[in-house]
C-alpha cells in the first residue's frame, strides 16, 4: 500500500545565492545596493540591502557568514528575510513598537543606540 504522507525530499540543489559561481561573475537578474552592515560576531554581519530581483525591487535583511578560517570573504546564509520594498513601512513600524517596548521594559537606554 502507497504511503499516505510521504516525507518530502531534501534540496538537491543549494538557493541561487549559496550556488559557486566564478570569480568576477554576477547574475544579471540581481541588483543589490548595500544600505548597511551590522557586526554580530567574528564570523558573522547582518547586512540591509535594496536588491531588485527580476524587476522587484526589495528590501533584504540577512546574516552574511565566513565559513573556513582561510576564507576572507563572506557569504549569504538563509538567515534573513527578504521582502518586497512596499512592506518596509510596516517593518520600520514593527523594528520602532520592538524598540519602545524594549526601552519601556529597561532593556535599553538611549546610549544603547547607536547614531
Amino acid at each position: 500500500m502507497p504511503e499516505l504522507n510521504p516525507t518530502p525530499s531534501k534540496r538537491k540543489t543549494p538557493p541561487l545565492a549559496e550556488r559557486p559561481r566564478a570569480a568576477g561573475q554576477t547574475d544579471p537578474a540581481v541588483e543589490d545596493r548595500l544600505v548597511a552592515v551590522i557586526p554580530k560576531n567574528k564570523v558573522e554581519e547582518l547586512r540591509v540591502s535594496l536588491p531588485r530581483f527580476k524587476g522587484v525591487e526589495l528590501i533584504d535583511v540577512r546574516t552574511f557568514a565566513q565559513f573556513g578560517s582561510g576564507e576572507e570573504a563572506k557569504r549569504p546564509t538563509r538567515k534573513g528575510i527578504t521582502l518586497k520594498i512596499e512592506h518596509l513601512p510596516q517593518l520600520i513600524d514593527a523594528l520602532t513598537a520592538a524598540l519602545a517596548d524594549a526601552r519601556a521594559r529597561g532593556l535599553l537606554d538611549d546610549k544603547d543606540i547607536a547614531a
